[in-house]
Formats: C-alpha cells, sequence, structure tokens
C-alpha cells in the first residue's frame, strides 16, 4: 500500500522535476526586459557630464565674472540720467 502512494504522488528525485520554463519579454509586466547595467556607458556619461560642467564655469569665469565683480566694483560705463522735473 506505502508503494502506490509513493507512486501516485509528486516525487522529489532530482530526475523528475519539470524543468523551469525559459522567460521570454512576453512574460515580464509590461512586455520588455529589464536593462543591463552598463558600467562603462554610465563612467563616460558622468565623465562628459563634469567635462561640460567645468567648461560652462570656466566660461562664466572669463566672460561674465569680471565685468561684475571689478576690481572697483563699480560700472565705468553707466551713465545716469537726470529725473525729469514737472514744470
Amino acid at each position: 500500500m506505502s508503494k502506490s502512494r509513493r507512486s501516485s504522488g509528486p516525487s522529489n528525485d532530482p530526475g523528475n522535476r519539470p524543468k523551469p520554463e525559459n522567460r521570454d519579454s512576453s512574460s515580464t509586466p509590461y512586455g520588455f526586459r529589464p536593462l543591463k547595467p552598463r558600467r562603462t556607458l554610465f563612467a563616460v556619461l558622468a565623465f562628459l557630464l563634469i567635462v561640460w560642467l567645468a567648461v560652462l564655469l570656466l566660461m562664466y569665469f572669463k566672460t561674465v565674472y569680471p565685468l561684475r565683480h571689478g576690481p572697483d566694483k563699480k560700472p565705468t560705463n553707466l551713465r545716469v540720467m537726470p529725473i525729469p522735473r514737472g514744470q
């Protein structure tokens, strides 16, 4: 009797296990596979971002900063117009 019970139920023998199904892109929730992390691409893009920010800061300090924060901190080409008074 115990022999028939053993054979009728699912076996835990590794040879009788069902093979796992191959998952394709349709088995994910939205129908596509998640992207793999690419460290080299990330490093290159991070480097380019840092270079771009350095160039922007360099252009600012070469052009705009000296005009706004000169040695005397007074604009030299500013002409003050007198306020017209009512006649």
